[in-house]
């Protein structure tokens, strides 16, 4: 199996580059509304819509088993699968962390995160901890967090500012949600 984490706009040119072949888990806040490019460029896809939140806050929504669960279960018969959130380092991380470690195991999931790159979601953590019957999925996590825990993200914001402009050079551009068609309550704020 191969799973590759994206933001949006990474994601928008990967499924341009290789339309029809890959599966996708798209995490979207509630409130914004989505294009049917994911639903024209992948072999199957599923949105699930929560913010990147790991506490309950007023007007948010956080990650639930339900949702943890789906995205495990979506992903049980893929072969390629795409999971991207808009940044692609919290909530994408986190399930596809989850996901690397159901189907190759903690170890091997460990491989797919980048701390350069990706600060997995510990609520979405904790939620698939509870889901997967691996007794060492935690202590492999909080081993990772341990090795890494001098990495900032901002640190490296050069290079990922660097990589967002190379992929707009290339003619990228987020095709994942329609920036000017948010819905419900985002709109009335």
């Amino acid at each position: 199996m191969k799973i590759v984490i994206r933001n949006y706009l990474a994601a928008s040119f990967l499924l341009e580059q290789e339309p029809s072949s890959w599966d996708a888990i798209i995490l979207i806040d509630p409130g914004m509304s989505h294009t049917d490019f994911v639903a024209e460029h992948t072999r199957r896809h599923i949105y699930l819509r929560f913010d990147d939140i790991d506490t309950e806050r007023h007007g948010k929504r956080a990650a639930t088993l339900d949702d943890v669960r789906a995205a495990i279960e979506f992903a049980a018969v893929s072969e390629k699968l795409m999971v991207s959130c808009r940044a692609g380092q919290s909530r994408s991380s986190a399930i596809a962390f989850l996901i690397g470690c159901h189907r190759l195991g903690p170890q091997i999931a460990c491989e797919l995160l980048n701390p350069k790159r990706h600060a997995p979601n510990s609520l979405i953590i904790n939620l698939g901890a509870s889901l997967i019957d691996d007794p060492y999925l935690l202590s492999v996590f909080h081993a990772w967090q341990q090795k890494y825990r001098t990495f900032k993200l901002s640190d490296y914001m050069g290079e990922i500012e660097h990589e967002f402009d190379e992929l707009e050079r290339k003619g990228a551009r987020n095709r994942i949600f329609n920036s000017r068609c948010i819905s419900d309550s985002s709109s009335q704020k």
